[in-house]
This record gives C-alpha cells, structure tokens and sequence, in this order.
C-alpha cells in the first residue's frame, strides 16, 4: 500500500467510524455535546485530503456516504493506489499537481460536479499532511502563501501538517550527499525557521481561517492543526 493510498483510507475509515459512533450516541442519549470537533467535522457533508488532498463526503442519514478524493503528483503512486483500492465505490484517485491552476480546478470541480449536496463547491475537509515543505522548496514563499490561499479557498475545514525548517534543511542534507540535482528554491526562502507559526498567521490574517484546535503531534513531532473557514457557523 502507498503511502497516498494508506492515508486515504484512514482518513475514510475514520469518517465512516465516526458516522456510525455518532449514531450510536444520538440512540442512546440524542446528546450533541460531547462529540468532539473532530467527530462532528466527521460527520458532515464532503471532504478532501492531500498528501496530498483527500476529500470526502459524509451525510446525518441512515447510511454511511463518505467519499473521499485522495491525489498525489506522482502517477505512479495514483495507479498503484487505484489498482488496489477495495473503497472503490467511495474512494476515488488522482493525479494532480495542486499548483497548477487548470489541473486543480479540472479534477477538483469535476469530482465536486458529483456531489451536488457539497455547500458552495467546497469539500467540508481538506487534509494536507507532509505537503507544506515540498510546496516551498519548489515554489518558494510565494509559492506557498498561494497555495494557502488556494486550499482554504476550497475548504470549510483544513487539517494541515506544516513542516518545521529542519525537515527543510535534512532534506537538502540528504539530496546534497546522494548529489541529486534538483531546482529548490531553498537559498531564495525568507520564511525560514518560524515557518510554521508564518503558516498558521497566514491562513488566519489572509484566507479567513481560524485555528480552532491543535490534534496532538505526528510522530515525526510535527503539530496538526485544525482550522475552520470563517463563513461556516459555529455547532452549538
């Protein structure tokens, strides 16, 4: 299994989990009040997610109807992800460069173009695990401020692993050693060692997201954060 294709179905097989226990807690008590930000972001209506970005859907009836969209750049990566994936009906593959703009609006309004219960043409998640260093060494920080931008501009919530600068600078290590040429632009980037504090300003002051929770650390110690679109309201 890639490594797209293991978060994807995590990502589902959390949703649709989160689904039936949210069931299970209206039967037994019909208490809301317990069910904690992430459950109910869960049990919403559609969402996607990158590695990416997965996407998937959820709705408050009696079935389960999660639907995810899990891309990566990497074809390979998509056609070994497609080849075994046993949530066909329910997981669907992509291969997209998210920075370019025709290819993200072609794949991404295509796959919302089937869900017509999706609010305003926005996934109710997006999830950007691993990404944020890939994006800035390519891009740079323009690069990166726009695809803050881009991405909020998609999702009701955001679920984003932004990378500390010493990822960034064990990454250049590791290629300078194995003496790998590639086009970074780390000598270019002024965002630098408090890139993921710039990261969490950025997506508040510039593309109306608010942090609304900090979902513990990776085990590469890296911070999850959870930030919500200032247009959706707030569940009491």
């Amino acid at each position: 299994m890639t490594m797209t294709e293991d978060l994807t179905v995590a990502v589902y097989e959390h949703l649709t989990k989160a689904h039936h226990d949210a069931q299970d807690g209206d039967d037994a008590s019909g208490d809301h009040s317990k069910l904690s930000d992430e459950t109910a972001l869960s049990s919403s209506t559609c969402s996607p997610v990158t590695e990416s970005d997965l996407s998937g859907s959820s709705t408050t009836s009696d079935s389960t109807n999660v639907h995810i969209l899990g891309c990566d750049i990497d074809d390979l990566l998509i056609t070994r992800a497609y080849e075994s994936n046993i949530h066909s009906e329910n997981i669907t593959f992509k291969t997209l460069d998210f920075m370019c703009d025709s290819a993200r609006h072609d794949v991404l309004s295509r796959f919302l173009a089937t869900h017509p219960d999706t609010l305003a043409g926005r996934f109710d998640l997006v999830c950007c695990f691993s990404i944020t260093m890939w994006i800035h060494l390519q891009n740079g920080d323009e690069g990166l401020r726009k695809f803050l931008r881009e991405v909020s501009a998609i999702s009701n919530f955001l679920l984003i692993e932004p990378q500390p600068w010493k990822c960034y600078t064990s990454a250049v290590r590791r290629v300078s050693k194995l003496g790998v040429e590639n086009s970074w632009r780390f000598k270019e980037l002024l965002i630098r060692n408090t890139v993921v504090d710039e990261i969490k300003t950025y997506l508040e002051t510039a593309c109306h997201m608010k942090l609304i929770r900090t979902l513990g650390v990776t085990h590469w110690d890296r911070k999850l954060l959870l930030f919500k679109s200032n247009g959706v309201a707030d569940h009491n």
